[in-house]
């Protein structure tokens, strides 16, 4: 076994056990093993030195939740994963993150998705978190949309978030924060409060197409099965047409969300332009590179190689990323791609129709040139 792999496997066992002084302990260690061994120190610094301080920046995180037993574990999990096989790369990783002489902590986040729903922003916040220099927290916080957690105040909000190190970012989303009254005020004066300027991201797709999705995941949370197509079609007929007048239904909300500029106004009267990045999610479907980039060059991050950590998995029919520190895949959950329910065309047409002055003033707006009905 190499000397690289046996400081390795050393230093995971190190920082499993190890408190407060893991940082400075293996530095130390290091510094020791390398001096006992034959080969230079220089020969294996750009890599275990890396990786230890990447393993004592996980253990920091393990040390500081050991009250919860199922995050420690996984965080003990993540450890040896780091050095699980030889001639695992972890100095992309580890050198876009800074200072790893400072503890992790939970900060406010420096960017929020705040929509739109079913447009894809679950697959936003968990493409740009493959970077290095972003965490994000993983369940949807609803802190400036539900009063009963907005009332809890802003402690209980950056509790909320994950742990990071000096010069990461910090990043959450919650869709209905887009359609929720109130919500641009409440972010504004957190922003004031904290002392930054939090950036905001908005996902778009075709108004008629995210209709149709919001649909399917109401079927797909009543658990109706997709083969009653005929009570399907009927009963999102009867939701989209008003049926006295058969015009278009703007009671329900998901014909009301997918128009875009009518709350973007209301966004934009709170926050300046240059704070907000409207992602295309139609491109960003097709052309997720192309989409991606303009986010990362949004948030100011470093430079990252995107084309190495996504790819087409041709089985869910989707982009999928790999991990930055390990190389390894995942995807999206199995509700992502779900199956659509076919609509009729003349409802769809007439759904066009009825966006289609909304779709002019949406590009007016921003400046997109979206490729839907104008």
């Amino acid at each position: 076994m190499s000397s690289e792999g046996t400081t390795g496997r050393r230093v995971v066992s190190l920082a499993v056990l190890t408190g407060s002084s893991l940082l400075i302990f293996v530095t130390i260690y290091l510094v020791l093993s390398s001096n006992s061994n034959s080969k230079s120190f220089s020969h294996f610094s750009s890599q275990a030195v890396l990786k230890s301080l990447r393993l004592a920046s996980v253990a920091v995180q393990v040390q500081g939740d050991s009250n919860t037993s199922q995050y420690t574990e996984s965080r003990q999990m993540e450890l040896k994963q780091l050095y699980k096989g030889e001639g695992r790369r972890v100095t992309e990783a580890t050198s876009a993150r800074a200072d790893f002489g400072q503890p992790p902590k939970r900060r406010p986040p420096d960017f929020i998705v705040i929509g739109v729903r079913k447009c894809g922003t679950r697959a936003l916040l968990s493409m740009i978190s493959v970077h290095p220099q972003v965490v994000s927290a993983k369940p949807e916080i609803h802190y400036f949309d539900r009063d009963s957690n907005y009332k809890r105040g802003l402690k209980w909000y950056v509790s909320q978030m994950p742990r990071s190190q000096d010069g990461q970012l910090t990043g959450e989303k919650s869709p209905s924060y887009f359609v929720t009254p109130g919500v641009p005020a409440r972010i504004k004066d957190f922003s004031r409060s904290v002392g930054k300027e939090v950036k905001l991201l908005v996902i778009v797709r075709n108004p008629v197409d995210r209709v149709v999705s919001d649909y399917a995941q109401r079927l797909d949370n009543q658990e109706i099965s997709l083969s009653q197509m005929k009570h399907i079609r009927q009963d999102f007929r009867n939701l989209v047409l008003n049926s006295r007048t058969e015009r278009i239904n703007k009671n329900w909300a998901a014909v009301t969300t997918s128009l875009y500029p009518s709350y973007l106004t209301k966004w934009f009267q709170v926050f300046p332009q240059r704070q907000v990045h409207i992602v295309n999610g139609d491109n960003f479907i097709n052309r997720p590179l192309e989409e991606i980039k303009k986010v990362s060059s949004f948030l100011h991050l470093n430079e990252f190689d995107w084309d190495s950590h996504l790819y087409y998995n041709k089985t869910r029919g989707f982009y999928c990323f790999k991990a930055a520190d390990s190389g390894d895949p995942f995807c999206l959950g199995s509700s992502k791609g779900r199956q659509h329910p076919q609509v009729e065309g003349a409802l769809l047409k007439k759904l066009r129709e009825f966006y289609r002055p909304y779709n002019r003033k949406f590009m007016a707006m921003t400046g997109l040139d979206v490729k839907w009905p104008s």
